[in-house]
């Protein structure tokens, strides 16, 4: 047996020498080990606490080339979602919340760290990446379109009798990504177009040069094809009923 110091109230107390060195915190009654693991996931337990130079070798050790596996990542996900979740219909106690809190507060991102975070979520790599959400679309005419910029020139199309398709065809612009032009009225394909990115650019320039296709740009400019601002609506409009 040796003399072991309670991880939670710093009493002195016996245990044998294989549960010490099986333990990474050692309590002398369940009444310090509850409250010793509420402090854990308050996120105060080792706040003042300093690991021996041994104690973090052996951390670093015994986590050293381990991975999850993605289905034992999804288990634990699922694991803490909604009802699964420790605290799901409880309220903290205030003085819990007050210690995380004061846990958090000040707490900042390095910069290696914001990077790392904006360039997981960026471009295509980002989970919305080319894609509307539901709450986006809007319905003019039987027709489900992204914008209300859409929108107005469905209604104009309609009304000068102008036949058209919305989205007819998709075109390849870079490996394994295809561009999708908004309308398509004869053999002119408009692309209505507000905030612009690089790829939009490659995308529009692409069906251009490479596909040989006549563009109509509406909006802002593309560096390509016949362009309108939104200003300009009227004479685009006129443009192509002129076609």
């Amino acid at each position: 047996m040796i003399d072991v110091e309670c991880g939670w109230c710093g009493a002195t107390f016996e245990m044998y020498k294989s549960q010490r060195e099986q333990r990474d915190i050692a309590y002398c009654s369940d009444d310090c080990r509850s409250k010793g693991m509420s402090d854990r996931y308050s996120g105060n337990l080792n706040k003042g606490r300093t690991l021996t130079e041994e104690h973090k070798q052996k951390l670093s050790q015994a986590h050293m080339g381990k991975s999850l596996s993605e289905e034992t990542k999804k288990k634990m996900s699922e694991s803490t979602k909604g009802e699964n979740a420790p605290w799901h219909g409880k309220n903290l106690p205030d003085d819990m919340k007050e210690q995380i809190s004061e846990t958090v507060s000040g707490f900042e991102h390095t910069e290696k760290a914001k990077k790392k975070i904006s360039d997981a979520v960026s471009g295509e790599k980002n989970g919305m990446y080319s894609k509307s959400p539901e709450w986006s679309f809007v319905e003019v005419e039987g027709i489900r379109v992204r914008s209300e910029w859409e929108a107005d020139v469905v209604r104009k199309l309609v009304e000068k009798n102008i036949d058209f398709e919305y989205e007819p065809q998709s075109f390849e612009w870079k490996e394994g990504r295809t561009y999708t032009p908004d309308f398509e009225v004869d053999d002119w394909f408009i692309e209505v177009k507000g905030y612009v990115r690089d790829s939009c650019k490659l995308k529009a320039q692409s069906l251009v040069n490479k596909h040989n296709k006549n563009l109509i740009v509406y909006g802002s400019e593309l560096g390509c094809g016949k362009h309108f601002s939104k200003n300009e609506f009227n004479e685009m409009i006129r443009f192509i009923s002129e076609k």
